[in-house]
């Protein structure tokens, strides 16, 4: 379970995690996102829902 959908900040980093967490889509206002050095090879159809993302 990923924390309330107001949190603009996630730190991941480090997880060795191969794919987004269930829910992930659900934080619209998820500003920073750091999701280095784990195992991903694709961050899916998840991860373009965040339109609050900035790069």
């Amino acid at each position: 379970m990923l924390p309330g959908r107001n949190l603009e900040e996630i730190n991941l980093r480090q997880n060795k995690l191969r794919e987004l967490p269930r829910g992930f889509s659900s934080l619209v206002n998820l500003k920073v996102a750091d999701l280095s050095h784990n195992q991903f090879t694709e961050l899916g159809d998840e991860f373009g829902k965040l339109r609050a993302l900035q790069s």
